[in-house]
């Protein structure tokens, strides 16, 4: 008997590290050590030869090249013009949360990774983008056959929206960074310098404008002993300019080795955002012994779990005290660096694609005992 052929849509890789871009490789990774199914992968045309995505060299792999974005009405024509190839397949699996809105005909599983477009509109300034999102999201959710959320958190709310709870999956992310090892690939501005660290993008429900109100009550309190604040990611070329804090330094993108050795020498991440699908750059800075100071709210508690500082995100200065807790006190630093190092051994990409299995075989079976 032949094996089941899964389509995997992983268009949302793009030659920059996303968040949605290092969780499709390293779950294609893991998906590849079963022998029960053949996994064809859609990525985008202008992908680069050398993503690794391309070193995952296996027999039960092959990659289909479409001039597809992530996301737009570009995307919605190609797959529709490849509907009658794609539907010759068994299964139909989005690694991101935007399903194709016509054409598809087989099982088809989706990923939602978060619902911010759909609750918070108002922090996208684009009102046409928002509705797009909006509408493309909730037409996957209604189509798909089954939908995984990353998170309790993300089932919830998609649950808020009308979906029954039994049609919906939570399957956790897990860590891209490894447990062991050291990197010494520091940015050069920050060789010899002591820093707290924030990484992701500069969006609003990020909470960059009441991080740097907290960190600047800090800065008043320990003056030149305050080590920086650092922002690693894409965004903040605005906020460059705007900051004349010579204590803020703005790393912007930078390869995924500088990251993990950013990660490994700084003092604590603060991630204090309002809203969170998931939250990987909590698992990300506990893989490497780093304290994490994170929100009480959405789904990072749900993986920060009690390894980590929670504070109000709204409250600037529960935060400030949060900050200069882990500054002044080694042992709870310390603390906290061993408490996260196990909590994120707590994900696996592994665990989450045996669940994905499970999940294929259910679909299949359902549909050929109908």
């Amino acid at each position: 008997m032949s094996l089941k052929k899964i389509l995997i849509d992983a268009t949302g890789i793009v030659d920059i590290p996303t968040g949605l871009g290092k969780y499709s490789y390293y779950l294609l990774k893991a998906l590849l050590k079963s022998s029960d199914y053949t996994f064809v992968v859609l990525h985008q045309v202008s992908l680069m030869k050398t993503h690794p995505l391309f070193q995952l060299s296996k027999t039960n792999l092959r990659f289909m090249p479409v001039d597809a974005p992530t996301i737009g009405p570009k995307r919605e024509l190609t797959m529709f013009s490849l509907r009658k190839e794609i539907n010759e397949y068994d299964i139909f699996h989005c690694l991101s949360s935007y399903l194709p809105a016509f054409g598809l005909r087989i099982p088809s599983i989706v990923t939602i990774h978060d619902l911010k477009y759909l609750l918070f509109p108002d922090f996208f300034g684009n009102r046409f983008k928002t509705l797009y999102y909006d509408w493309i999201i909730r037409k996957g959710i209604r189509n798909a056959s089954r939908v995984i959320a990353v998170s309790e958190a993300t089932k919830r709310d998609i649950e808020d929206i009308g979906v029954r709870s039994n049609k919906i999956q939570v399957i956790y992310e897990a860590s891209t960074i490894p447990f062991s090892g050291s990197s010494d690939d520091l940015p050069d501005e920050l060789r010899g310098k002591s820093y707290l660290l924030f990484v992701g993008e500069n969006r609003p429900h990020k909470n960059i404008f009441r991080l740097i109100k907290a960190y600047n009550k800090v800065l008043c309190r320990l003056g030149e002993l305050c080590p920086f604040l650092v922002f690693v990611g894409s965004g903040f070329n605005s906020l460059k300019e705007r900051c004349k804090c010579e204590k803020i330094l703005i790393c912007g993108l930078v390869s995924e080795a500088k990251v993990v050795s950013l990660y490994r020498h700084a003092i604590v991440l603060i991630y204090p955002s309002l809203y969170e699908g998931f939250g990987l750059p909590i698992l990300e800075a506990m893989s490497t012994e780093t304290p994490v100071i994170t929100s009480n709210c959405s789904s990072m508690p749900e993986v920060a779990g009690e390894a980590a500082i929670l504070v109000d995100p709204y409250n600037v200065d529960q935060l400030a005290d949060a900050i200069l807790k882990v500054i002044q006190n080694n042992s709870e630093k310390r603390r906290l660096g061993h408490l996260g190092t196990r909590r994120a051994k707590c994900f696996s990409w592994g665990r989450a694609a045996k669940s994905i299995e499970a999940l294929y075989a259910r679909i299949l079976s359902y549909r050929e005992n109908r």
